[in-house]
């Protein structure tokens, strides 16, 4: 009798028995802005500032205040030259993380001023394209819970305005932007577009990743003074992810533990079973 609960012990321990599984990684960035512009497909800018970002286990927690920031890229031109631009009050950037369970980064920018620029023989520039704001922010977060991978944004803006001499000219008003619904198209057109509170998601079985963008203008060959121009200029990023993550799952016994546990509850068997005729001999 012991010899046989012996064996069904030993084979509901093997059945119950699971490899461990593989840590996951909760990782976070984020940044002020981020310039990433071409000219006829030559590189003309590509920066980004005030970036910080960790990566988990251990837990971390990075963050940059700087007071301001004032940076011109210039992209073409001699007589009448194009630039592009960033110039802001106090930014400040986090990213930390609770690990296992999560990870976060977020952006705040006080009077931000961006976009581009054009000047005559090095006059006082004008804004061709330019987007202003007392704050724009953005949080984004990545993490493990009960139902599995999650991840969430949102950004904050305060009284935004998109204007300049390309829209003056085309009598277009966009009027000031509050808070905006994720992923707002303000403006699509002739290869300029803008969009604010941007929100993409990538997943897999075992990965997220969630990026925030405050504010996105992008550029698909947009015609500024006689050139093409293409890329990016983004306000307020802020990103979180999770990878290796592996969901807990049932055992699956090998076939070698189904017939030890089948001769465990077989042996238990026959012995009640001999048991009960002793006990009416």
């Amino acid at each position: 009798m012991f010899k046989s609960v012996s064996i069904l012990a030993a084979s509901v321990a093997i059945f119950a028995a699971t490899p461990a599984l593989a840590d996951p990684v909760v990782s976070s960035s984020a940044h002020v802005a981020s310039i990433d512009l071409s000219v006829a497909n030559a590189v003309a800018a590509n920066v980004t500032l005030a970036p910080v970002s960790g990566s988990a286990a251990p837990d971390y927690n990075e963050s940059a205040t700087l007071a301001s920031i004032d940076q011109a890229f210039h992209l073409f031109g001699t007589v009448l030259s194009v630039d592009a631009g960033v110039r802001t009050g106090i930014v400040s950037t986090g990213a930390w993380s609770s690990w296992p369970d999560e990870a976060t980064g977020t952006v705040g920018i006080a009077g931000a001023r961006a976009g581009l620029y054009t000047s005559l023989l090095g006059a006082i520039p004008l804004a061709a394209l330019g987007v202003t704001a007392d704050v724009i922010g953005s949080t984004t977060t990545a993490g493990i819970d009960g139902a599995g991978l999650f991840a969430s944004g949102a950004s904050s803006i305060e009284n935004l305005v998109v204007g300049g001499s390309i829209l003056d000219t085309l009598g277009l008003n966009l009027g000031v932007f509050s808070n905006p619904l994720p992923n707002t198209q303000a403006l699509s057109l002739l290869g300029l577009s803008i969009v604010l509170n941007e929100q993409l998601v990538s997943q897999t079985a075992d990965s997220i990743l969630m990026t925030t963008n405050a504010v996105h203008i992008r550029l698909d060959d947009y015609l500024l003074a006689g050139q093409l121009l293409s890329g990016d200029i983004i306000l307020g990023q802020s990103q979180a992810s999770v990878t290796g993550y592996e969901p807990a799952a049932a055992p699956v016994p090998e076939p070698a533990t189904w017939a030890l546990m089948i001769g465990g509850f077989g042996l238990v068997g026959l012995c009640q079973r001999r048991r009960g005729r002793l006990a009416f001999a």
